[in-house]
């Protein structure tokens, strides 16, 4: 079982969702996890677990940039979203100013959005969007 997110932003919208695969018997508890950690992140995030995460961010970000296909995803997304294809360094500097209390907003911002649901498989456990209190 697999819980990740992803973000997609524009300069006019955006789009935060939260990605949950496993087996079918799972997939409502794993969903409420996830939900249960992004309101944990809007309230109260610890210093460690901050810095741990944006060294993720750091490694997931310089990691990219070892394969060609890594470069023009990078480049593609950055140039959609701002207009501008940055480099490295200028996205590694991106997220050190980066603070907890941004991360804090940006989760609850995500929280006071309406949620919606998209699922295939067997999804007899899943649980509708507006039963998981966002």
């Amino acid at each position: 079982a697999s819980v990740a997110t992803f973000n997609t932003g524009y300069s006019d919208a955006g789009l935060f969702g939260v990605y949950v695969q496993g087996p079918s018997a799972k997939v409502s508890d794993l969903t409420k996890v996830a939900v249960e950690q992004l309101k944990k992140a809007a309230e109260n995030i610890s210093e460690e677990e901050f810095q741990r995460a944006v060294a993720q961010a750091k490694y997931a970000t310089i990691s990219l940039f070892e394969t060609r296909l890594g470069r023009a995803e990078v480049f593609g997304n950055r140039l959609l979203a701002s207009g501008k294809a940055l480099a490295s360094v200028d996205l590694l500097q991106q997220l050190e100013k980066v603070t907890v209390k941004d991360v804090q907003n940006a989760a609850s911002s995500v929280l006071k959005s309406k949620a919606s649901s998209a699922a295939y498989g067997n999804i007899y456990a899943l649980p509708y969007a507006d039963s998981l209190n966002l």
